[in-house]
């Protein structure tokens, strides 16, 4: 090999080194690039599964106080149907209780209507003589 020759191989070489130097450089700045954004997606997932948490113990607390209300209020509505069950038993008239009265009811309306028939019928047939 002559003095050219080697001359352009070194130049080649350099050249060649040059560029593997230049990538490793990028291949660096992408890998840096990368973890970096590896790192913030890290970083998010977890802000995001902590908010998914916060939000989940908030809906549970939430959801456990509407309960505690609304059993609270049914409790109260049970109440207010029995006290109004207890009035109506006080206050009306049972239908054992009612039988007897029925019957002295039935039976004086039965006595003025055969009372009234019997004018009726008294007014209707003749008389003889």
């Amino acid at each position: 090999m002559n003095q050219d020759e080697k001359n352009v191989q070194s130049e080649i070489l350099a050249r060649l080194d040059e560029r593997t130097k230049s990538m490793q450089d990028n291949i660096k700045t992408v890998h840096d690039a990368l973890s970096t954004f590896r790192l913030d997606m890290k970083n998010m997932n977890d802000s995001m599964n902590k908010r998914i948490q916060d939000t989940s113990d908030n809906i549970n607390d939430k959801l456990e106080i509407v309960e505690k209300k609304f059993e609270a209020k049914m409790e109260a509505e049970i109440k207010k149907s029995d006290l109004k069950y207890e009035s109506m038993t006080r206050e009306f008239v049972r239908n054992d209780r009612f039988a007897p009265i029925e019957k002295v009811v039935y039976g004086i309306i039965g006595m003025i209507l055969i009372t009234f028939a019997m004018g009726l019928i008294y007014l209707v047939i003749p008389k003889p003589g």
